[in-house]
């Protein structure tokens, strides 16, 4: 008991001089007195991520103190505790007022591969029928706003074409239907990656599989399924995109 006091004694004694080593710089990010740099800020949810990818389960307080830890380590400024969790909050990780990891349930086998190796994801394409749709390009989707990445509605209405002319009636359109081959493209900018995620696939849909095979060549995986599955696999390739690390939407030093 003695010694759990003492631990919170001395992370309390950290948080006041820290908060004193603030106030006394005082330095600027891009002319905001006060703020942290973004180089910063994306460390810290590096940080985040890390944390509960190792630990799924971590309560509140483990958390806040491994993180502190952590950013002594990264030798950058230990925010306060409202912003520690405001972290958290950005990087999907939750708790109940118990104190108690809410987040295991929201971190899937996709959001894994994102974690793992997004960093080196350069498109996704939709193959269906006479139509070739690139859904994800890092040349176009990068983001500048760090505390966001690429919304799902938007992802998801990238597709919207396929249903949208599907009701073309001329004679040289071949309308799709339900059990049409599509196909999901993950192309990497790195060669080695593909068997990994084949894996995880692999172990994620051990029983009901949504797709009929998977395939790999260099630099890319492929997902064939039936049309009517589109959405399905979609919202489970977005999970991929849902973890990337923050330097993955984000150039900015």
């Amino acid at each position: 008991m003695n010694d759990f006091i003492n631990e919170l004694t001395e992370d309390s004694t950290n948080d006041t001089m820290n908060k004193n080593i603030q106030s006394q710089t005082k330095k600027k990010s891009k002319g905001i007195t006060g703020r942290s740099s973004n180089k910063d800020i994306l460390q810290r949810k590096k940080i985040c991520k890390e944390i509960i990818r190792k630990s799924p389960g971590i309560t509140k307080l483990q958390f806040i103190k491994l993180y502190k830890k952590e950013c002594t380590k990264a030798k950058i400024k230990i925010p306060a505790q409202p912003t520690i969790l405001k972290d958290a909050r950005s990087c999907k990780i939750a708790f109940d007022r118990k104190g108690n990891s809410m987040t295991s349930p929201i971190f899937s086998s996709f959001n894994r591969i994102g974690y793992d190796i997004g960093y080196y994801l350069s498109q996704i394409r939709v193959l269906c029928s006479s139509y070739d749709i690139t859904v994800f390009d890092i040349r176009e989707d990068k983001i500048t706003n760090i505390t966001r990445t690429l919304p799902l509605k938007k992802f998801l209405s990238r597709i919207d074409s396929i249903y949208t002319t599907n009701t073309n009636d001329s004679d040289n359109y071949q309308k799709i239907n339900n059990t049409s081959l599509t196909t999901i493209l993950l192309i990497f900018n790195e060669k080695g990656l593909e068997n990994y995620i084949e894996s995880i696939f692999e172990q994620e849909f051990q029983i009901n599989k949504p797709y009929l095979y998977t395939e790999t060549s260099g630099y890319c995986f492929k997902i064939i399924f039936e049309f009517q599955d589109l959405k399905l696999i979609m919202r489970n390739v977005y999970g991929i995109l849902e973890f990337t690390q923050p330097s993955y939407f984000s150039q900015e030093n």
